[in-house]
């Protein structure tokens, strides 16, 4: 037909025939029209799908190409949830590890430290207690001192009964604990590995088994023993520069404590680190007043690392209560700086190489609704 390129013969010579032949019916004719509408749909089709199958290579290998990229993401897909899935049931087996572990030091907790007659006081003052740089697990013997978990034990108990009688004396009602940080030795130097006489795990759980003790001896006196913590420089994971700021050992303490004294929860409170400012920086409200606890690392004993703390903090504590450099300080401007001592004092490598001297202390100071009362430098054998 002319109109197609194809036959010698217009629409209307093909419309003609097709009726005639194919139509006995002459009320079933039809015009040229609807038959070249139907043959150019048709041929629009053959077009765009069957010539492209029975003639194009090109075309076919696309198609396989395509299922290919199909077949790729549906299994990356089925991989990814296959991974997703599989750390899922992991962390849900951690999670149970964990409850399950939580339990059984509860538990422990109970047999060893029964419930003591709550006393009550109705004294005045409160009593704020630094914990600090411990570093458990260390041992060292040299001409400035000699330190071990042992003595450790020893003089952590001899400063419960420091805080006993500075509570006594000043009918204290209260007792606040500021875990400083560097609770444990850790492994951030070659030396301190050297020196270390506890691995990790000892390192942990001795020293929440000492601080425990501790808290029990306080809760047997003081109607009320709060706890809350900080990380410290020598419990990172990894080095200075790869350490993530929330990844310390210290910070798996508090969580010991808290399970160990659940059935005195009414008594002994211990506050996550999750509730603290920061896994860097803690707050106790004391009788209407802040008190901000720091490690000291990210934070200078100085007015201008003070400053940016305070700055960082939003508002200006009453006083600040920190650790690190092992050796007591006070001062009061531009706001009330305490410093504790370290239980470890000095003679480890470290502090022998730098001709550091720190006497094994910590600090207390009595505390009223007006601030401060007195501080006390508890020195210790």
């Amino acid at each position: 037909m002319k109109d197609s390129g194809e036959i010698d013969a217009t629409w209307d010579d093909l419309a003609s025939y097709i009726n005639k032949e194919f139509r006995a019916d002459e009320t079933e004719y039809r015009t040229e029209s609807a038959y070249r509408k139907q043959y150019q749909a048709a041929k629009m089709y053959y077009d765009e799908v069957f010539a492209k199958q029975i003639g194009g290579d090109s075309y076919l290998e696309s198609m396989r190409e395509e299922r290919q990229e199909l077949y790729k993401v549906k299994t990356q897909v089925r991989d990814e949830r296959n991974e997703l899935n599989r750390k899922l049931r992991a962390a849900a087996r951690l999670d149970d590890t964990f409850e399950e572990l939580g339990r059984s030091i509860s538990d422990l907790g109970k047999d060893r430290y029964p419930i003591v007659t709550k006393c009550k006081h109705h004294g005045e003052t409160d009593v704020l207690c630094g914990l600090a740089d411990i570093h458990f697990g260390i041992e060292f013997a040299s001409h400035t001192g000699t330190y071990n978990s042992d003595i450790a034990k020893l003089r952590i108990m001899e400063y419960a009964g420091e805080l006993v009688s500075i509570g006594k004396r000043h009918e204290s009602r209260d007792v606040y604990v500021a875990m400083l940080g560097d609770l444990v030795s850790g492994i951030i130097h070659s030396t301190i590995s050297k020196e270390n006489r506890e691995n990790i795990i000892h390192q942990i759980t001795g020293v929440s088994a000492i601080i425990s003790d501790f808290i029990y001896v306080l809760a047997d006196y003081f109607d009320n023993v709060y706890v809350n913590s900080v990380g410290g420089n020598h419990s990172r994971l990894q080095p200075k520069d790869l350490a993530v700021k929330d990844e310390r050992l210290d910070n798996l303490i508090p969580w010991h404590l808290e399970c160990e004294f659940r059935h005195m929860s009414d008594r002994v409170h211990i506050i996550p680190v999750k509730d603290n400012i920061d896994s860097t920086a803690a707050e106790f409200i004391i009788r209407e007043k802040s008190y901000v606890a720091v490690h000291g690392d990210y934070d200078p004993f100085t007015d201008a690392g003070m400053a940016r703390l305070i700055s960082w903090f939003g508002k200006t504590p009453y006083a600040i209560i920190s650790a690190h450099m092992h050796t007591l300080s006070y001062d009061d401007s531009p706001v009330i700086r305490i410093r504790s001592g370290s239980l470890c004092g000095s003679g480890d490598d470290y502090t022998v190489e730098r001709r550091l001297r720190g006497e094994p202390s910590q600090v207390a100071c009595v505390i009223s609704k007006n601030g401060v009362v007195t501080m006390y430098p508890v020195r210790l054998s």
